[in-house]
């Protein structure tokens, strides 16, 4: 198990001991604690709107809507026991006739009707019904003066133990308003059911308490009636229900607000609005199930938005599902937003928000999701929020986690890929860790998986994820981090998407594993590789990293180029350090031409870049015309140690009837600091039926031009040869420079390393390229083999070694600027400081070899070595 993932772990165990739970059957990464789901559980208030599934052209209803508000009070489960009654009761008059209706009521008490809404001002009299005892509205006026809700007002205490019924004939249900000021509040331990009528709507159920709680326990019930051969669905009422001074208590289980099946279009889902203000710690363990419909000729139902303000630390055991529904022959659903904000947050919160398919139609998108806290310390977050397939792929959700403070021990899991469709797949989503302000985050796993759909026309485009933090002073450490994000495949493949960690100013630590490779194509072009990013603009870097942003292959067609990764901090005064180790590849694809190599570069401030044991392939992709190499670069303002692993920006291979790829760009450069490096760079040209030319390594300690220039030491092999031919020219050498000169102090060079820039083989071979070793320091020693030497029957290269106070030429070394067959010798001049064939700062070891021979072997070191 990984060493990050492990303390994520333990952070989280206590969270996830939790009981009477049902599993979900869905992939979990393989290192994060695997908790027991938060369950739907048995419904407890329900909004829905009526089905239509049987019915041919009839549609569902939508669901209504669901508030929820407490002010000054706390939102919870549980009852303390304690049940008042009203000192007189408006109904108590009439209690044992067993049913009361709207008429009783009237003959109680005259009600004011405007509007279609007939208030009852009960004065002093609470409202009392007792178990047994039901409240018929059925008989409520539907024409004349219409009475399509009654308000009860009351300034004593409101009790529901028996039932409200309000469903009548041949309209919609009538609306319940239970409106007190009461100390003891509101209280409903028996059913408020508005449900209409098939076809018809159902009533609106609010519960308000202005000076005391509400005790909702019982049931509340606003469902719309059921599709008729001749009407839709009805609509679903909407509940809400307010406390003011004192809670809101509410049994446990889930509130309904979901869409239902439809012969024609699904029922959208309801919208669920959760506020409390000056409330005291809470457990949020409630489920909302606010999904989309199922729809069959026609379109499947949205899902609903979820909205949780709470000015309070929330622990969640939740579960929230805003999914779009399927169809057949329309579009699925596009799935809901949920917005959860609060002052800290802990626990579980389970989102699942996937987009509906469509087997005829197109596919729905995935969810929004934000959860927003000053801290969040052991908690998890489940994100499911793929696009729906169908013709068009729906596209992927987002889901973003942000804190101002604290977040520790927090893992966030998200699903949030495009779907595959049949003309386009959808494009991935995104998943991001973020904070503002003085925020501290450690110990914590991002896991997204946000890949672009297939298709067998037009691939999607890879999404997101990865930790973004904008903020003045932060500190990221122990950051687990794994992204998903390829692009999709198709006959035009979609290009991969980005991961990245982002850090205005601070130090971040971790590790991270990122796939943002290019979609294959089967057809046409390979997808482009994404984007990697590791930044941090103002402070010290240190990451393992393994990352691929390959292009894809192309289908009969070009690969795709490779993408781009960019590590480090900012190049100025006053940054820090970059370490980073692993493996970074950004590979062209192959194709009928190969994609070109991508870029990757590592930046690093004052403080320096230490480079281990990293491996980076920007090589070009394979083809009938191979791609060229790619760049990297590591610049920095302090010295840069890249010390193992190996930098690989050769062009790719061609065909026989084709041309190598160019071999790319590498360059170390400091802008004072010293250069070692051990690793091999490597930059050949590729082979094909004519050979590709040799790329360009520089490895420079003054690139500015300003300043001091540091010590440059290079023990492992440099190679920037041209390609070879299988039957046309070789490609010509490349260029390898190593300069460690300023205005002010100048550096020294050890050129320990093979460097190569010989001509690739042919008919004619390339020329050999060009090789020089430049400072006014105090020395230049060559100690390996520095090879300039032609291919067939062309002419040799150049190596120069120039103006250090002291040039030593070792008996190791081997200077080979030769041509080869009918080719002319090239040109050596080793030139330091001072003048002269006898120049005493020229140091020429026994056993050395300098040779500038023309290819039938004539030495021409006479007049091709120029020694001064």
């Amino acid at each position: 198990m990984r060493r990050f993932l492990l303390l994520v772990a333990c952070g989280l165990a206590a969270v996830f001991v939790l009981a009477s739970c049902q599993r979900d059957n869905h992939p979990r990464h393989p290192d994060l604690p695997d908790p027991l789901f938060p369950s739907v559980g048995s419904s407890t208030i329900s909004t829905v709107g009526g089905h239509a599934h049987a019915l041919a052209g009839r549609s569902a209803g939508d669901s209504g809507n669901l508030s929820i508000a407490v002010a000054g009070g706390r939102l919870r489960t549980g009852d303390d026991g304690v049940r008042f009654t009203p000192v007189s009761n408006f109904i108590g008059s009439v209690l044992d006739e067993g049913t009361i209706r709207y008429a009783d009521l009237e003959a109680l008490l005259i009600p004011a009707v405007a509007g279609g809404v007939a208030t009852f001002n009960l004065g002093a009299d609470g409202l009392f019904l007792p178990r047994g005892v039901r409240i018929d509205l059925s008989d409520a006026p539907s024409i004349g003066t219409p009475v399509n809700d009654v308000v009860f007002n009351a300034t004593d205490l409101i009790r529901i133990d028996g039932e409200i019924r309000t469903r009548r004939s041949g309209a919609d249900a009538v609306g319940v308003h239970l409106n007190t000021p009461h100390v003891a509040g509101v209280v409903v331990d028996g059913t408020i059911d508005t449900g209409g009528a098939p076809g018809f709507a159902a009533g609106d159920i609010t519960l308000n308490a202005t000076g005391g709680p509400v005790v909702a326990l019982g049931r509340l019930r606003a469902q719309g009636g059921p599709a008729t051969a001749t009407l839709d669905g009805g609509q679903g009422g909407d509940i809400s229900i307010s406390a003011t001074g004192g809670d809101a208590v509410l049994r446990k289980g889930s509130w309904r607000t979901h869409g239902l099946e439809g012969r024609n279009n699904g029922g959208s889902g309801g919208n669920v609005a959760v506020a409390a203000t000056g409330a005291a710690q809470l457990d949020f363990k409630w489920s909302i199930v606010a999904f989309g419909g199922k729809g069959v000729d026609g379109n499947g139902g949205n899902g609903g938005d979820v909205s949780i303000t709470i000015d309070a630390g929330v622990k969640w055991f939740a579960r929230v599902e805003t999914g779009g529904g399927k169809t057949v022959d329309g579009d699925g659903g596009g799935a809901g937003q949920v917005n959860a904000d609060t002052v800290s947050t802990e626990g579980v919160l389970a989102l699942y928000g996937d987009g509906g398919s469509s087997v005829n139609g197109n596919g729905g998108d995935g969810a929004m999701a934000t959860v927003l806290a000053q801290s969040a310390v052991n908690f998890e977050a489940l994100f499911y929020a793929r696009g729906g397939s169908g013709v068009m792929g729906g596209n992927g959700g987002s889901f973003t986690l942000d804190v101002t403070a604290l977040l520790e021990y927090c893992g966030v899991q998200a699903w949030a890929g495009g779907a595959s469709g049949a003309t386009q797949g959808g494009n991935g989503g995104s998943a991001y860790i973020t904070a503002s302000g003085a925020a501290v985050l450690r110990h914590f796993a991002l896991w997204v998986t946000a890949n672009g759909g297939g298709s067998p026309a037009q691939g999607g485009i890879g999404g997101s994820g990865g930790v973004n933090v904008a903020v003045a002073t932060a500190q990221v450490s122990n950051a687990d981090l794994e992204v998903h994000a390829g692009g999709g495949a198709g006959a035009n493949a979609g290009n991969g998407g980005t991961a990245e960690v982002y850090v205005n100013a601070g130090s971040a630590w971790g590790r991270m594993e990122a796939y943002v490779n290019g979609g294959a194509s089967t057809a046409g072009i390979g997808g482009n590789g994404g984007q990697v990013n590791l930044i941090v603009d103002d402070g010290n870097l240190d990451f393992v990293l393994q990352a691929e942003a390959n292009g894809g292959a192309g289908g009969g067609a070009a690969g795709g180029n490779g993408g781009s990764a960019t590590l480090g901090n900012s190049v100025g005064a006053g940054a820090g350090t970059t370490r980073v180790l692993g493996g970074v590849s950004a590979t062209g694809g192959g194709g009928s031409t190969g994609g070109n190599g991508g870029q990757v570069r590592v930046w690093s401030g004052n403080g320096g870049a230490s480079i281990e044991g990293l491996s980076v392939q920007v090589y070009g992709g394979a083809g009938g015309d191979g791609g060229n190499g790619g760049l990297f670069e590591a610049e920095s303002s302090g010295a840069i140690a890249l010390a193992g692993g190996s930098i690989d920006a050769g062009g790719g291979n061609g065909g026989s009837a084709g041309q190598g790829g160019a071999g790319g760009t590498i360059s170390l450069l400091t802008r004072d600091g010293a250069i070692t490096s051990s690793a091999p760079l490597l930059a050949a040209g590729g082979g094909g039926g004519d050979g590709g030319s040799g790329g360009s390594i520089e490895l420079n300690t003054d690139s500015d031009a300003a300043g001091d220039a540091g010590n440059i030491i290079a023990t492992g092999a440099l190679d920037a040869r041209g390609g070879n031919a299988s039957g046309g020219t070789g490609g010509n050498g490349g260029s390898i420079m190593l300069l460690a000169e300023s205005g002010g102090a100048q550096g020294s060079i050890h050129a320990q390393a093979s460097m190569r820039v010989n001509g690739g083989s042919g008919a004619p071979g390339g020329t050999g390229g060009d090789i020089e070793l430049r400072t006014g320091g105090a020395l230049i020693s060559v100690t390996n083999l520095l090879d300039a030497t032609a291919g067939n029957n062309n002419d040799g290269g150049f190596i120069g070694v120039y103006d250090a106070a002291q040039v030593t030429i070792t008996s190791s070394a081997r200077l080979l600027a030769n041509g080869r067959g009918t080719g002319l010798a090239g040109m050596i001049e080793l030139d330091p400081a001072g003048a002269g064939p006898n120049n005493p700062a020229l140091t020429i070891h026994a056993g050395a070899t300098i040779s500038t021979r023309d290819g039938d072997g004539t030495d021409q070191s006479a007049t091709n070595v120029v020694l001064d």
